[in-house]
């Protein structure tokens, strides 16, 4: 996720989400840029990395540097605009949140964001409830989910 503040020119911090798709635990790294280096750093404890689809993400040399480590890619639905919702919807519910829409770019910035994430880190992952959508029943235009218990 970018914290470009509306203006995706020069480099500016984004966050790595990373969520198990069967538990909904997740971990929240602020890296400061985009730069392949960076994203892989904070991959390093990773195994199976379910990820968005950009390339910033799964670029080649990430790809190249992965595979000797044994983190394997996934994706939910490739080649759709919500490809990977469960980190999706993490990125609206926690860092968008909590971390808003305004660009974030110096280092000060990037390790305010380490501070914050550790704090949701806590809370996300030990005090709030996740629950999973079972389904989705449709009548008519409404459509009614069911839910897992949390």
């Amino acid at each position: 996720m970018s914290h470009d503040g509306g203006k995706a020119a020069g480099d500016h911090c984004s966050t790595l989400t990373v969520t198990d798709r069967c538990s909904g635990w997740t971990e929240i790294v602020p890296v400061s840029s985009r730069a392949q280096v960076y994203v892989f750093a904070a991959l390093t404890t990773v195994l199976v990395l379910h990820s968005e689809g950009g390339s910033e993400f799964i670029g080649d040399e990430l790809r190249r540097s992965c595979d000797p480590h044994g983190i394997r890619f996934t994706r939910s639905r490739p080649y759709q605009g919500n490809d990977n919702p469960h980190v999706e919807e993490k990125n609206n519910s926690v860092i968008r949140t909590f971390v808003g829409y305004d660009r974030h770019d110096s280092q000060a910035e990037e390790g305010l964001l380490n501070r914050l994430y550790q704090a949701l880190h806590l809370m996300v992952n030990w005090f709030l409830p996740s629950q999973k959508l079972l389904r989705g029943v449709r009548t008519g235009r409404h459509i009614t989910k069911v839910y897992d218990n949390a």
